[in-house]
């Protein structure tokens, strides 16, 4: 029986070569005119997504501004936005209180990381702050020898020892009601002598009394390390 054995060709196999080449050059340059797309596409995304999240912060802040101010002018002196211009929107000394909002237009160059002719918006409250002592708060209750701290029921809600808390008494009259700071009584042994915050402990507030006002505690930060500088804002 007579078999064929006939192949392939030189030629034929170049062409076929040639065709491969070019259908792999074809579909390598889609591929990556693909990623191209993608990664603007991914970019894209990115962008809002942070939009989003950087308008639901400030969407927060803006909810809670004036959150755990005091409204009477006390005995405290801080330093909050020490640098121009941002220090045109500090209240520094105990003429007035804070405000809950404070917004400026077409500011000059200054200190930090103010540009000339950028706006400048300043919100103030307790809750405003990112950290967990920040977004947490009790009231004194009365104790045989003096107030204590509310506890609350889930410990995670509760301060830690340690934390740095403001304390606002607050009255209640027929003119209005009033909410003034208290400064820490100077006691030598309390690093935070004579300041506007506290050192939270069960006992720190032992020598106010419930019977006549109304005291709330709130949170600034939580200190760490050997140092810790104080807070720059009773807010």
């Amino acid at each position: 029986m007579r078999r064929d054995r006939r192949g392939f060709t030189l030629i034929e196999i170049m062409v076929v070569m040639v065709l491969f080449v070019v259908v792999i050059a074809i579909t390598g340059q889609s591929f990556q005119t693909i990623l191209k797309q993608s990664a603007k596409l991914f970019r894209s995304e990115e962008s809002n997504i942070e939009g989003m999240v950087g308008l639901e912060m400030m969407r927060h802040d803006i909810q809670q501004a004036g959150y755990g101010l005091f409204t009477q002018p006390s005995p405290v002196t801080y330093g909050e936005a020490t640098g121009s211009p941002a220090s045109t929107y500090n209240e520094t000394t105990n003429t007035a209180p804070p405000r809950a909002v404070a917004a400026g237009d077409n500011l000059p160059a200054g200190s930090g990381t103010v540009v000339a002719g950028t706006d400048y918006l300043v919100i103030k409250g307790t809750t405003v702050g990112r950290t967990k002592a920040a977004q947490k708060w009790t009231h004194l209750v009365y104790a045989p020898g003096g107030a204590i701290p509310n506890i609350w029921t889930s410990g995670t809600e509760n301060f830690s020892g340690g934390d740095n808390v403001i304390l606002l008494r607050r009255s209640i009259s027929t003119s209005g009601t009033t909410t003034t700071l208290i400064s820490n009584p100077p006691n030598p042994p309390d690093p935070s002598s004579g300041a506007f915050y506290y050192s939270y402990s069960p006992t720190a507030f032992g020598s106010y009394s419930t019977n006549s006002w109304s005291y709330f505690v709130y949170g600034l930060n939580s200190p760490s390390g050997s140092s810790p500088p104080p807070p720059r804002m009773p807010f």
